[in-house]
């Protein structure tokens, strides 16, 4: 939630560099269940612009974006933090961070590099924060997958969620 609006992002597919779009409802059409015509983020000239207007052209307002990631507002410092997965298959956890949901952002910092990068066909992916989460300054979910099926089932230990605590001093 953003003052009187709910914000929605979500990153292109398929190819190419993954750019980001926002989209925004008012808070009551969003507690009604009314998505019907979303405003979308046309950059800094033009503003939220009514889904039904023909000359919206939501502008992205990052660039490198996964399919997978979240973006919230930090409670203590107020600033907006992206986080998802760089890279492909042995992938680490990045932060990006922006005074405005609508950027601009910072280029992705990473926060955390995952132990089972070093395993072969390893996939890391689905990067995700969860700041209503106890237990740290934040903490963070990757999930871990195999580029050969068969791994799955000799490896019970993939496929599965793991957890991160993030310190702000690792910040």
């Amino acid at each position: 939630r953003h003052g009187e609006h709910v914000l929605a992002f979500g990153a292109r597919e398929p190819g190419g560099s993954h750019p980001v779009f926002v989209a925004r409802w008012t808070a009551d059409d969003f507690r009604r269940g009314d998505l019907r015509v979303p405003e979308w983020w046309c950059g800094p000239a033009r503003g939220w612009v009514a889904d039904a207007d023909p000359a919206c052209r939501p502008a992205p307002v990052l660039d490198g974006g996964q399919t997978e990631f979240t973006v919230h507002r930090d409670g203590p410092s107020g600033v907006w933090l992206e986080t998802q997965t760089v890279g492909f298959g042995a992938a680490r956890l990045a932060l990006r961070a922006a005074r405005h949901p609508c950027g601009p952002w910072s280029a992705p910092v990473v926060a955390y590099e995952p132990p089972e990068t070093a395993l072969p066909r390893v996939m890391v992916y689905a990067g995700k924060a969860h700041p209503h989460l106890a237990g740290a300054d934040l903490v963070l979910t990757y999930a871990t997958n195999s580029f050969e099926f068969g791994d799955l089932f000799r490896d019970d230990a993939l496929y599965y969620p793991r957890f991160v605590r993030l310190s702000r001093a690792a910040r």
